[in-house]
């Protein structure tokens, strides 16, 4: 039960992290205050804000992740029988 947690934490916390992604973003090529940089690809993000887009998916991943356990050892449902 304990690694079928980590492996839902860790795919839930991935699958909200690129869903947070592209909210807030600002391109470059979007922002009138950014000057034009040799090299630079137009459409990248001026400030990404990752660190709260990694607390809102941690945030997510708990959630679910003992709302799965929870479940699990309530016996809303049952994986036995599924690999079988």
């Amino acid at each position: 039960m304990i690694a079928s947690g980590i492996v839902v934490f860790t795919v839930v916390w991935w699958v909200a992290f690129f869903a947070a992604l592209p909210f807030g973003v600002t391109a470059r090529h979007e922002d009138d205050s950014v000057t034009p940089v040799e090299g630079a690809e137009p459409a990248a993000p001026v400030r990404p804000h990752l660190l709260p887009k990694a607390l809102v998916a941690t945030a997510v991943a708990a959630v679910l992740t003992a709302l799965y356990l929870t479940g699990l050892a309530l016996g809303w449902f049952s994986l036995r029988g599924v690999f079988a």
